[in-house]
């Protein structure tokens, strides 16, 4: 939040440490935004823009370097500083809204554009790797995620805007990818496209000439590395929730969403059908948890149906081919892991899905909403209870008989309210904590 000295939240000249600046990146880092169509729109129009840029620019350098050899990158760099500068200029005017919100997408995704261009060489392409790309992968991830952090913690009107995390953590993956295994990160970014030519690369190995058709990466290191990665992530989701940063949390929660199902779906040589859906579940029901008691809606539901998908892997392994076997064993599962839900949310206490707040988890049976002694009612256990009304009955023998005093309810049991008792003071709703806004969010 903004001191009272700094509305705006920005750091002053002459304002100091780390702490300062991580404590100055105002409401965006607290809590998620809410999601806006015209915010979404102006996004999505800016990303067609850069689009643009990048298929007329690529194909006139990629006309020049076959006609001379040489690939001519000067439009590609010129329209790079425009979306750049664009980008900075809409960011210093507007503060929020579409505009904004364009924006931050251009001065993100212009960075690499114009670090691509700058670096593009042709001639540095070796052609041994399919997924070989032709420009310095180091000049534009570390000059990337330089730019997108600077942005990220010091740049006017755009500090804590979680796209340019969101690229961080995207460009770090892909950067780790590539430096353990070449052509990691140009298969990554052309996923699922390119996840197609693992057969061809099969077939090319029975023939004897792999090293001729097709070197790809090496799927089991894609795998792992990919699963550290995404686990990472989502330990450092987990620990900012915890602080209250749950703005900066959801990039990661966003991208490990992403990297671990990828992870998992590599590493099925290594561990077969079996292996991979005891991961799934068990990874599953760890992050399904973390999403429900952290009001993280798509975690919740996402990593629940990975849990479906683990056993239905598994089972497909069990039944082999019989379509009988695997359709009973489903069925009889399925409707297990119903009772299961059922028993989880009686015997743990967990709030039912209309109650304001995130999921806790409570040992001992829970009563339904409304039951007398449950949540809402009066005599909830420990909850006080309501005094009685003063001045009682009325008076039995007509004007200025005194009244017949009221009582102290009990501690715990509500007054007693017969005829003649003024009724009880209504409890205000409970609201929402702020930081659980409507909408779904990772």
């Amino acid at each position: 939040m903004a001191a009272p000295h700094n509305p705006t939240g920005f750091s002053q000249v002459g304002g100091t440490g780390w702490s300062d600046t991580v404590a100055g990146l105002g409401d965006r880092t607290m809590r998620r935004p809410e999601p806006r169509f015209g915010i979404g729109l102006a996004g999505i129009g800016m990303l067609m823009a850069i689009v643009g840029v990048l298929v007329w620019a690529g194909d006139t350098a990629a006309s020049s370097a076959e006609d001379t050899g040489d690939a001519d990158t000067t439009l590609g760099v010129i329209l790079s500083l425009v979306v750049i500068g664009t980008g900075v200029g809409l960011i210093l005017r507007f503060r929020t809204g579409p505009l904004a919100n364009a924006g931050v997408v251009a001065s993100a995704l212009g960075v690499p554009l114009l670090l691509g261009f700058a670096t593009f060489d042709v001639s540095s392409s070796s052609g041994s790797v399919v997924f070989e790309l032709p420009f310095s992968v180091d000049a534009i991830a570390i000059m990337s995620i330089a730019a997108w952090l600077g942005a990220y913690l010091w740049l006017p009107h755009a500090r804590g805007r979680s796209f340019y995390l969101g690229a961080t953590t995207v460009f770090a993956w892909l950067y780790l990818a590539e430096k353990v295994e070449e052509g990691a990160a140009g298969y990554l970014g052309t996923l699922p496209f390119s996840a197609f030519l693992y057969p061809f690369q099969a077939f090319a190995s029975e023939l004897g000439s792999q090293e001729e058709l097709l070197v790809l990466p090496d799927a089991s290191t894609v795998g792992w590395l990919s699963l550290l990665v995404g686990l990472g992530y989502y330990g450092a989701a987990v620990a900012l929730d915890r602080n209250g940063r749950r703005g900066a949390a959801t990039p990661f929660a966003a991208v490990g969403a992403v990297i671990v199902p990828i992870a998992v779906a590599h590493l099925g040589e290594d561990l077969d059908a079996v292996g991979c859906g005891i991961l799934l579940v068990l990874i599953g029901a760890a992050l399904a948890v973390y999403g429900a008691t952290q009001g993280r809606r798509f975690t919740t539901w996402g990593w629940c149906v990975g849990i479906g998908v683990g056993v239905l892997l598994v089972i497909s392994e069990i039944a082999e081919d019989s379509a009988t076997t695997f359709g009973l064993s489903a069925i009889i599962l399925g409707a297990g892991v119903v009772i299961l839900s059922h028993v989880v949310m009686a015997h743990l206490a967990e709030p039912d899905e209309m109650t304001p707040g995130p999921s806790t988890f409570n040992r001992g049976p829970k009563l339904p909403p409304g039951a007398w002694g449950g949540p809402g009612q009066p005599g909830y256990p420990g909850y006080p209870g309501y005094p009685g009304a003063q001045g009682g009955y009325p008076p039995p023998d007509g004007p200025g008989h005194p009244g017949t005093p009221g009582t102290q309810g009990a501690p715990g049991y509500p007054a007693p309210g017969p005829a003649g008792y003024p009724p009880q003071p209504q409890q205000p709703p409970q609201q929402p904590p702020p930081s659980l806004e409507p909408g779904t969010q990772f």
